[in-house]
């Protein structure tokens, strides 16, 4: 149910786009299709250009009669062109097929990429406002560097599965499809031969897949951690200047490091591991299609070019396939980045209602037994108080007794729960005010000041 969630908030975010996919698709079809032609064309030329037409002149066309067992096509090129020219055309068809498969490929690869960066330009843009549309609450109860870590790793993440693994995965896929199809209709013991050793590979990179989504769900939560370490010490980096806590903050920032460190480590190990049985599987299958088909050509069961033909499609699935737990396993990081940005695009934004009132606001400002805690924590209690108009008013108190609760109380960062009080402004409760009038007719300024940069440059 997870994974159909993220889908379709990722098919959401291709919407417009979906034209580039689809055009992708198609022309990674054509170009795995074009891949497949040049061993076979290669495999004709040997089998019947070449055993056939050597045995006349190199220059001049003959007779039909002299090609007898040859494939008719080829028949109908020597007879026509001799066996020269016959060559060059094969060599000029080889080279066309490959030639077009390019012009495919890169039609495939910037279709994809027109596709996926509007895609994530269209995530990005709506993380960015929904960001902040959060309620304050929200912000305080979720850390900076970690909302940081979501919105830029992750997305960062998302977009190269799309632009490049997804495009490779559907390669692969149709790689092994499409090789399948030509070499059971060319020869169906070969054709075993090869597709045996597939479920191998394919069993065990889902295995891989299913394991390694864990580990790399904790090497972003490591990251986040580390994330947070460095934006709270640089944001707080006065303070730690001041009071010389250097040290401490580097060990700290060492300790998370260390983890983090550790924890590619041994996701590093899980790759090895997986890349040296993929070896051994793929090198098998490459010597299990030269000895069997050697065998195979040696008692005349099969030609020598429908053996090279395979052994052409071997090793160029080989690799694909090999890939294939590496595209599973950047698959399952996406799909763990993917439910960290989701976590944010779920979170519900601060509700500002259209038909709230907007009354004069330079009025008596009362708190009437107003009591409100942090969680657990009591800050607040059965505070009451009046403000006149026009006049000053201060309130005094230690670290943490709640002067800062009062004024994001009153500017409404927080709403009062139920039965907790009630805070008016001209006798009017604020809860029946705009948010957003009410904040733009009262001044805050915050112990720690900011300041939003208009341009900036390095030099």
């Amino acid at each position: 149910m997870q994974d159909t969630t993220i889908s379709r908030m990722m098919m959401r975010f291709s919407h417009g786009l979906k034209r580039f996919f689809v055009f992708s698709i198609l022309a990674s079809a054509a170009n795995s299709l074009l891949g497949f032609l040049t061993p076979i064309i290669v495999g004709f030329t040997i089998d019947n250009v070449i055993a056939f037409g050597s045995r006349t002149s190199m220059t001049a066309a003959v007779g039909a009669s002299e090609y007898v067992g040859a494939d008719w096509r080829a028949v109908w090129l020597l007879t026509e062109f001799g066996f020269a020219r016959t060559l060059i055309i094969c060599a000029a068809l080889a080279g066309f097929c490959s030639l077009v498969a390019g012009l495919f490929e890169y039609s495939s690869r910037i279709n994809m990429a027109k596709g996926a960066e509007r895609l994530i330009r269209n995530l990005r843009d709506t993380l960015f406002e929904h960001t902040q549309n959060l309620s304050f609450e929200w912000h305080t109860q979720n850390k900076t560097g970690d909302t940081i870590q979501r919105c830029t790793s992750d997305v960062d993440v998302t977009r190269r599965f799309v632009q490049h693994q997804l495009v490779s995965l559907l390669n692969t896929l149709m790689l092994v499809i499409v090789a399948l199809i030509l070499m059971f209709t060319i020869d169906v013991r070969m054709a075993l031969v090869v597709s045996m050793f597939i479920p191998v590979t394919i069993a065990y990179s889902l295995y891989f897949y299913r394991k390694i989504s864990k580990k790399f769900l904790a090497c972003d939560e490591a990251e986040s951690e580390l994330m947070v370490r460095v934006q709270e010490n640089l944001t707080g980096v006065r303070v730690v200047r001041a009071f010389g806590r250097e040290r401490y903050e580097t060990e700290r920032f060492d300790e998370k490091n260390h983890d983090f460190t550790n924890k590619w480590i041994s996701l590093g190990s899980s790759f090895g591991m997986y890349w040296g049985v993929g070896d051994i599987v793929s090198y098998s299958q490459v010597l299990a299609v030269v000895v069997i088909g050697s065998y195979f050509a040696a008692i005349d069961a099969i030609s020598f070019g429908t053996l090279l033909v395979f052994i052409s499609y071997t090793l160029t699935l080989m690799w694909p396939v090999r890939s294939l737990g590496r595209l599973l396993s950047e698959m399952s990081r996406t799909g763990v980045a993917l439910k960290r940005i989701k976590y944010i695009l779920d979170s519900p934004t601060e509700v500002f209602d259209s038909n709230a009132e907007k009354p004069p606001i330079n009025r008596d400002i009362e708190f009437k037994n107003v009591t409100f805690a942090y969680g657990e924590q009591p800050v607040l209690k059965d505070i009451s108080f009046t403000i006149k108009s026009g006049t000053t008013f201060g309130i005094l108190g230690t670290t943490g007794s709640g002067k800062s609760t009062i004024t994001y109380l009153l500017n409404r960062l927080y709403d009062l729960p139920e039965n907790s009080g009630e805070i008016t402004i001209g006798g009017v409760n604020i809860n029946r005010f705009d948010k957003a009038y009410l904040r733009k007719n009262i001044g805050l300024v915050l112990q720690e000041p900011f300041l939003f940069s208009k341009h900036f440059s390095r030099t």
